[in-house]
């Protein structure tokens, strides 16, 4: 896997929950169409990484995996796009997720998904990433203006390879979780490459791949 060139682990919890399966879910089927042999992007461009975001020492990897999408859906049709609110989906998908109550840090991508499926996302400059005011409120404004920013289809991927190359032709960027490992921590050069035991579960978006592996589009700056 390669990962942003700039990557530095900020200490955030690990505590994302792997999101099972559910037979409620629609299977993603990919279109029959030629795919490139390679998806690389151009990082010093936010129209088209939506640019890197950073979650700090908060385990809310989940609103910013979901946010990395937004934006870089956004901004493939409007460079100039204003990035969403990466706080709204992490405090929704609490809300939406399979634990009682919203006393802990984490989440899961389920929840995040429900949580944007029924608020949508209002924009980054009207409900910040402030690490040191957490949570806060949906306000009646807030609430409108995600009322703008949607949830249209989506689909959970088979572990199939050539179904994540497919939907990356299609779409252009994933949402996942897994279990890293300590290599996810040091990732020199720009690669990710399997050392140690595994860390925890942690949330980031897939924006393409190439001849050895994936590349991530992490939050962690």
């Amino acid at each position: 896997m390669t990962s942003e060139t700039q990557t530095g682990f900020t200490g955030a919890p690990l505590n994302t929950a792997p999101d099972l399966p559910d037979i409620r879910d629609r299977i993603y089927q990919p279109a029959l169409l030629p795919l490139d042999p390679t998806i690389t992007l151009d990082w010093a461009s936010p129209s088209e990484t939506g640019q890197v975001l950073n979650q700090g020492q908060e385990g809310a990897c989940v609103g910013f995996s979901i946010a990395a999408a937004v934006n870089r859906l956004r901004r493939r049709r409007d460079p100039a796009a204003a990035l969403v609110s990466s706080r709204m989906l992490y405090e929704m998908a609490r809300k939406f997720d399979e634990w009682p109550g919203e006393d802990y840090s984490g989440s899961s991508i389920r929840g995040g998904i429900r949580g944007f499926w029924h608020n949508g996302v209002c924009l980054g400059e009207s409900w910040p990433y402030d690490e040191s005011d957490k949570h806060g409120d949906l306000s009646a404004e807030r609430s409108w203006q995600a009322r703008d920013i949607a949830l249209g289809a989506y689909y959970r991927l088979r572990r199939e390879l050539t179904d994540y190359h497919a939907a990356l032709n299609e779409t252009g960027i994933i949402c996942a979780t897994a279990h890293v490992h300590d290599g996810w921590m040091d990732a020199g050069e720009g690669r990710i490459t399997r050392t140690g035991e595994r860390s925890g579960g942690h949330a980031f978006a897939i924006v393409g791949y190439d001849a050895h592996g994936f590349w991530i589009q992490n939050s962690w700056g």
